[in-house]
């Protein structure tokens, strides 16, 4: 039998911003084309962005439509587009096809590279308290719109660590 260490990891962040990105967006769609349906929006936006997140736009932010339903290897499908418009003018828009007849969720990310800035952490403002808003069940074929509001855009500072350590554990065999 090959030993294994068993002990704890210590995780910790990179100093990498690239590397401290979230996890890029898929798009895992559903087969039949003709169960699909539009869904989009407008998206009313805080003033500009000054500091660290100066020039963050609409095409920084992602909507997201997630199915309410799946498995432990994730959600039966997901969606995401890239906001468009100006955003000094209060608002964007967005549009994505999702599942007709199947409830979903939507939420709001962010994406893009800033000065000083590794994690880029952006929130709905949701009257639900949650950082998503749903579940919702469009029917196929039928356009259905769902506005949405950003709440905050924040930038996290991280501190650099060089290494991960493995902490103190035993050897089994």
């Amino acid at each position: 039998m090959n030993p294994r260490f068993v002990g704890t990891i210590a995780f910790v962040a990179l100093c990498n911003p690239a590397l401290a990105a979230p996890p890029s967006h898929y798009e895992k769609v559903p087969e039949k084309a003709n169960s699909l349906t539009r869904v989009s929006g407008s998206i009313s936006v805080p003033p500009p962005q000054t500091g660290n997140l100066t020039g963050f736009g609409c095409g920084n932010i992602v909507v997201t439509g997630q199915s309410n339903q799946g498995t432990a290897a994730g959600p039966l499908w997901r969606t995401s587009v890239t906001a468009v418009g100006d955003f000094s003018s209060g608002a964007c828009r967005y549009y994505m096809l999702v599942s007709g007849n199947s409830p979903f969720y939507v939420l709001i990310t962010g994406k893009g590279t800033f000065a000083n800035c590794p994690i880029l952490d952006v929130a709905l403002n949701a009257n639900n308290g949650n950082d998503y808003v749903g579940p919702y069940v469009v029917h196929p074929g039928v356009n259905s719109t769902q506005n949405l509001a950003l709440g905050t855009i924040y930038c996290h500072q991280v501190p650099c660590v060089t290494a991960i350590h493995a902490l103190p554990g035993n050897r089994a065999n």
